[in-house]
């Protein structure tokens, strides 16, 4: 069963964390507000054996954990939260990045 971790674990974490099972999913790490206030959750510790990561936090936080966990070579998928920040773009990698 593939690993998942979810970052942000406000409603939509916890609608994935109920469905995952469903789907095949196992949610081995939930960040939160609580134990990722100043990144401190993206360590390789917490990765280790991570799948694939789902980001649903605050826009703000958005650069920080797509650097971090891209960091670790963790697969992620980052929705658009509300207040979509236009600087986010910018920190895409080039198309010439593999």
């Amino acid at each position: 069963m593939p690993e998942l971790a979810l970052v942000g674990y406000g409603k939509m974490g916890k609608l994935i964390e109920h469905l995952a099972p469903e789907y095949g999913f196992h949610v081995a790490l939930k960040l939160d507000e609580f134990n990722n206030t100043s990144f401190e959750g993206l360590t390789a510790e917490n990765f280790r054996g991570i799948d694939v990561a789902i980001d649903f936090s605050i826009p703000s936080a958005v650069p920080r954990n797509v650097e971090g966990i891209a960091a670790l070579g963790v697969n992620l998928e980052s929705e658009p939260p509300a207040g979509w920040n236009t600087s986010i773009p910018s920190r895409r990698p080039s198309p010439n990045t593999v």
